[in-house]
């Protein structure tokens, strides 16, 4: 139902379709705490802003599910587990973050920290300490949440 009415019927059953061989059990977010650092929900509008060549490439490249019907998908999900989100002050993530906060109600569980650059941000040799520390903040904050 939630497929249906956020993608559309064809594409719904085309999912319905991949998944039938798949147990939902080995790969479902249900119950499972997520963490995104500085996410980007995009599609081909936000890849190409050039829209002559976008329209262009319309033709060609088709982006699913779009952005509008992701968030649509986040929002109707009761899959959608997400504990926090660590934002690194970044434009690209800057819309996402900001539209995530208001559809899932975040303003408790959202930290920005003031980063330049988020490749490899957790990595163990090469990672931030600010964000592995923030990380690991929000990993005890769901576990104690968890365990009430």
């Amino acid at each position: 139902i939630v497929l249906d009415g956020c993608v559309g019927s064809a594409q719904a059953e085309r999912l319905a379709t991949a998944l039938q061989e798949i147990s939902l059990e080995e790969v479902s977010l249900l119950n499972q705490p997520s963490i995104l650092l500085d996410p980007v929900i995009s599609d081909l509008d936000n890849a190409v802003p050039i829209q002559s060549l976008r329209v262009a490439l319309e033709k060609v490249i088709r982006v699913e599910p779009s952005r509008e019907q992701t968030y649509c998908l986040i929002n109707r999900s009761k899959l959608f587990g997400l504990t926090s989100i660590i934002s690194f002050t970044s434009q690209l993530a800057k819309d996402t973050v900001s539209t995530l906060e208001e559809l899932l109600g975040l303003q408790s569980n959202f930290q920005a920290l003031p980063l330049k650059n988020h490749l490899a941000a957790v990595g163990l040799k090469r990672g931030n300490p600010a964000v592995v520390k923030a990380t690991l903040e929000a990993i005890e904050k769901a576990k104690s949440k968890l365990a009430d």
